[in-house]
C-alpha cells in the first residue's frame, strides 16, 4: 500500500478512536430489540405498494423463480396456476369461455388469458369485448361482480 494512502487511512483510524462521539456501536435488531422493547402498537399499517393492499397475498420465492425461469426462456419444474387454467381455457368451447373469463376480476384473468395459445387468447378478447357490449346495450344490464368491485378490494 502506498505510504501517504497509508498515513491517511491511519490519520482517520486515529482521529475516531480518540473521539467517543463519532464511535458508532454496532448492533443486530434482536439485541436491540431485547434493550428498547416496543411500549406501543402500531394501529393500522397500510400496505402501500403491495398487491392490492393485501397482506395475505405474497409471492413466494418457488413464484419468484418460476416467473424469472419464464422470463428466461427456461421450464419452470412444476406448472403454475395460470399456466394450468390457460391448457383448460385452450381447450374449452368459446361461449363457455367467454362467460368465465367474464366473471373473473381482470388482474386475474390476465396472466391466465397471457399464458394462452395467441389465436385463442386473441379469439377470447375479442369474443370478450363483443360480449361486454352487448351486454352494454341491454337497458337495466348490470356488470358482473369482478367489474363492479374496487380494484383494490376483492368483491363480497
Amino acid at each position: 500500500m502506498n505510504s501517504d494512502i497509508q498515513q491517511a487511512l491511519q490519520h482517520s483510524f486515529d482521529r475516531f478512536t480518540h473521539r467517543p462521539e463519532w464511535l458508532v456501536l454496532a448492533t443486530v435488531i434482536g439485541d436491540y430489540l431485547d434493550q428498547h422493547p416496543a411500549t406501543d402498537k402500531i394501529g393500522n399499517l397500510f400496505p402501500g405498494s403491495w398487491i392490492q393492499h393485501n397482506f395475505g397475498i405474497w409471492i413466494g420465492h418457488p413464484e419468484a423463480a418460476a416467473i424469472l425461469m419464464k422470463l428466461q426462456g427456461a421450464d419452470t419444474p412444476r406448472p403454475m396456476t395460470h399456466d394450468l387454467m390457460a391448457t383448460i381455457f385452450d381447450e374449452l368451447e368459446m361461449p363457455v369461455l367467454v362467460e368465465i373469463a367474464d366473471r373473473m376480476r381482470e388482474a386475474k384473468a390476465a396472466p391466465v388469458i397471457g399464458a394462452m395459445r395467441p389465436e385463442r387468447a386473441r379469439l377470447l378478447t375479442t369474443e370478450l369485448a363483443r360480449h361486454r357490449a352487448a351486454r352494454s346495450r341491454q337497458p337495466g344490464a348490470e356488470a358482473p361482480a369482478a367489474e363492479r368491485a374496487a380494484p383494490d378490494r376483492p368483491p363480497g
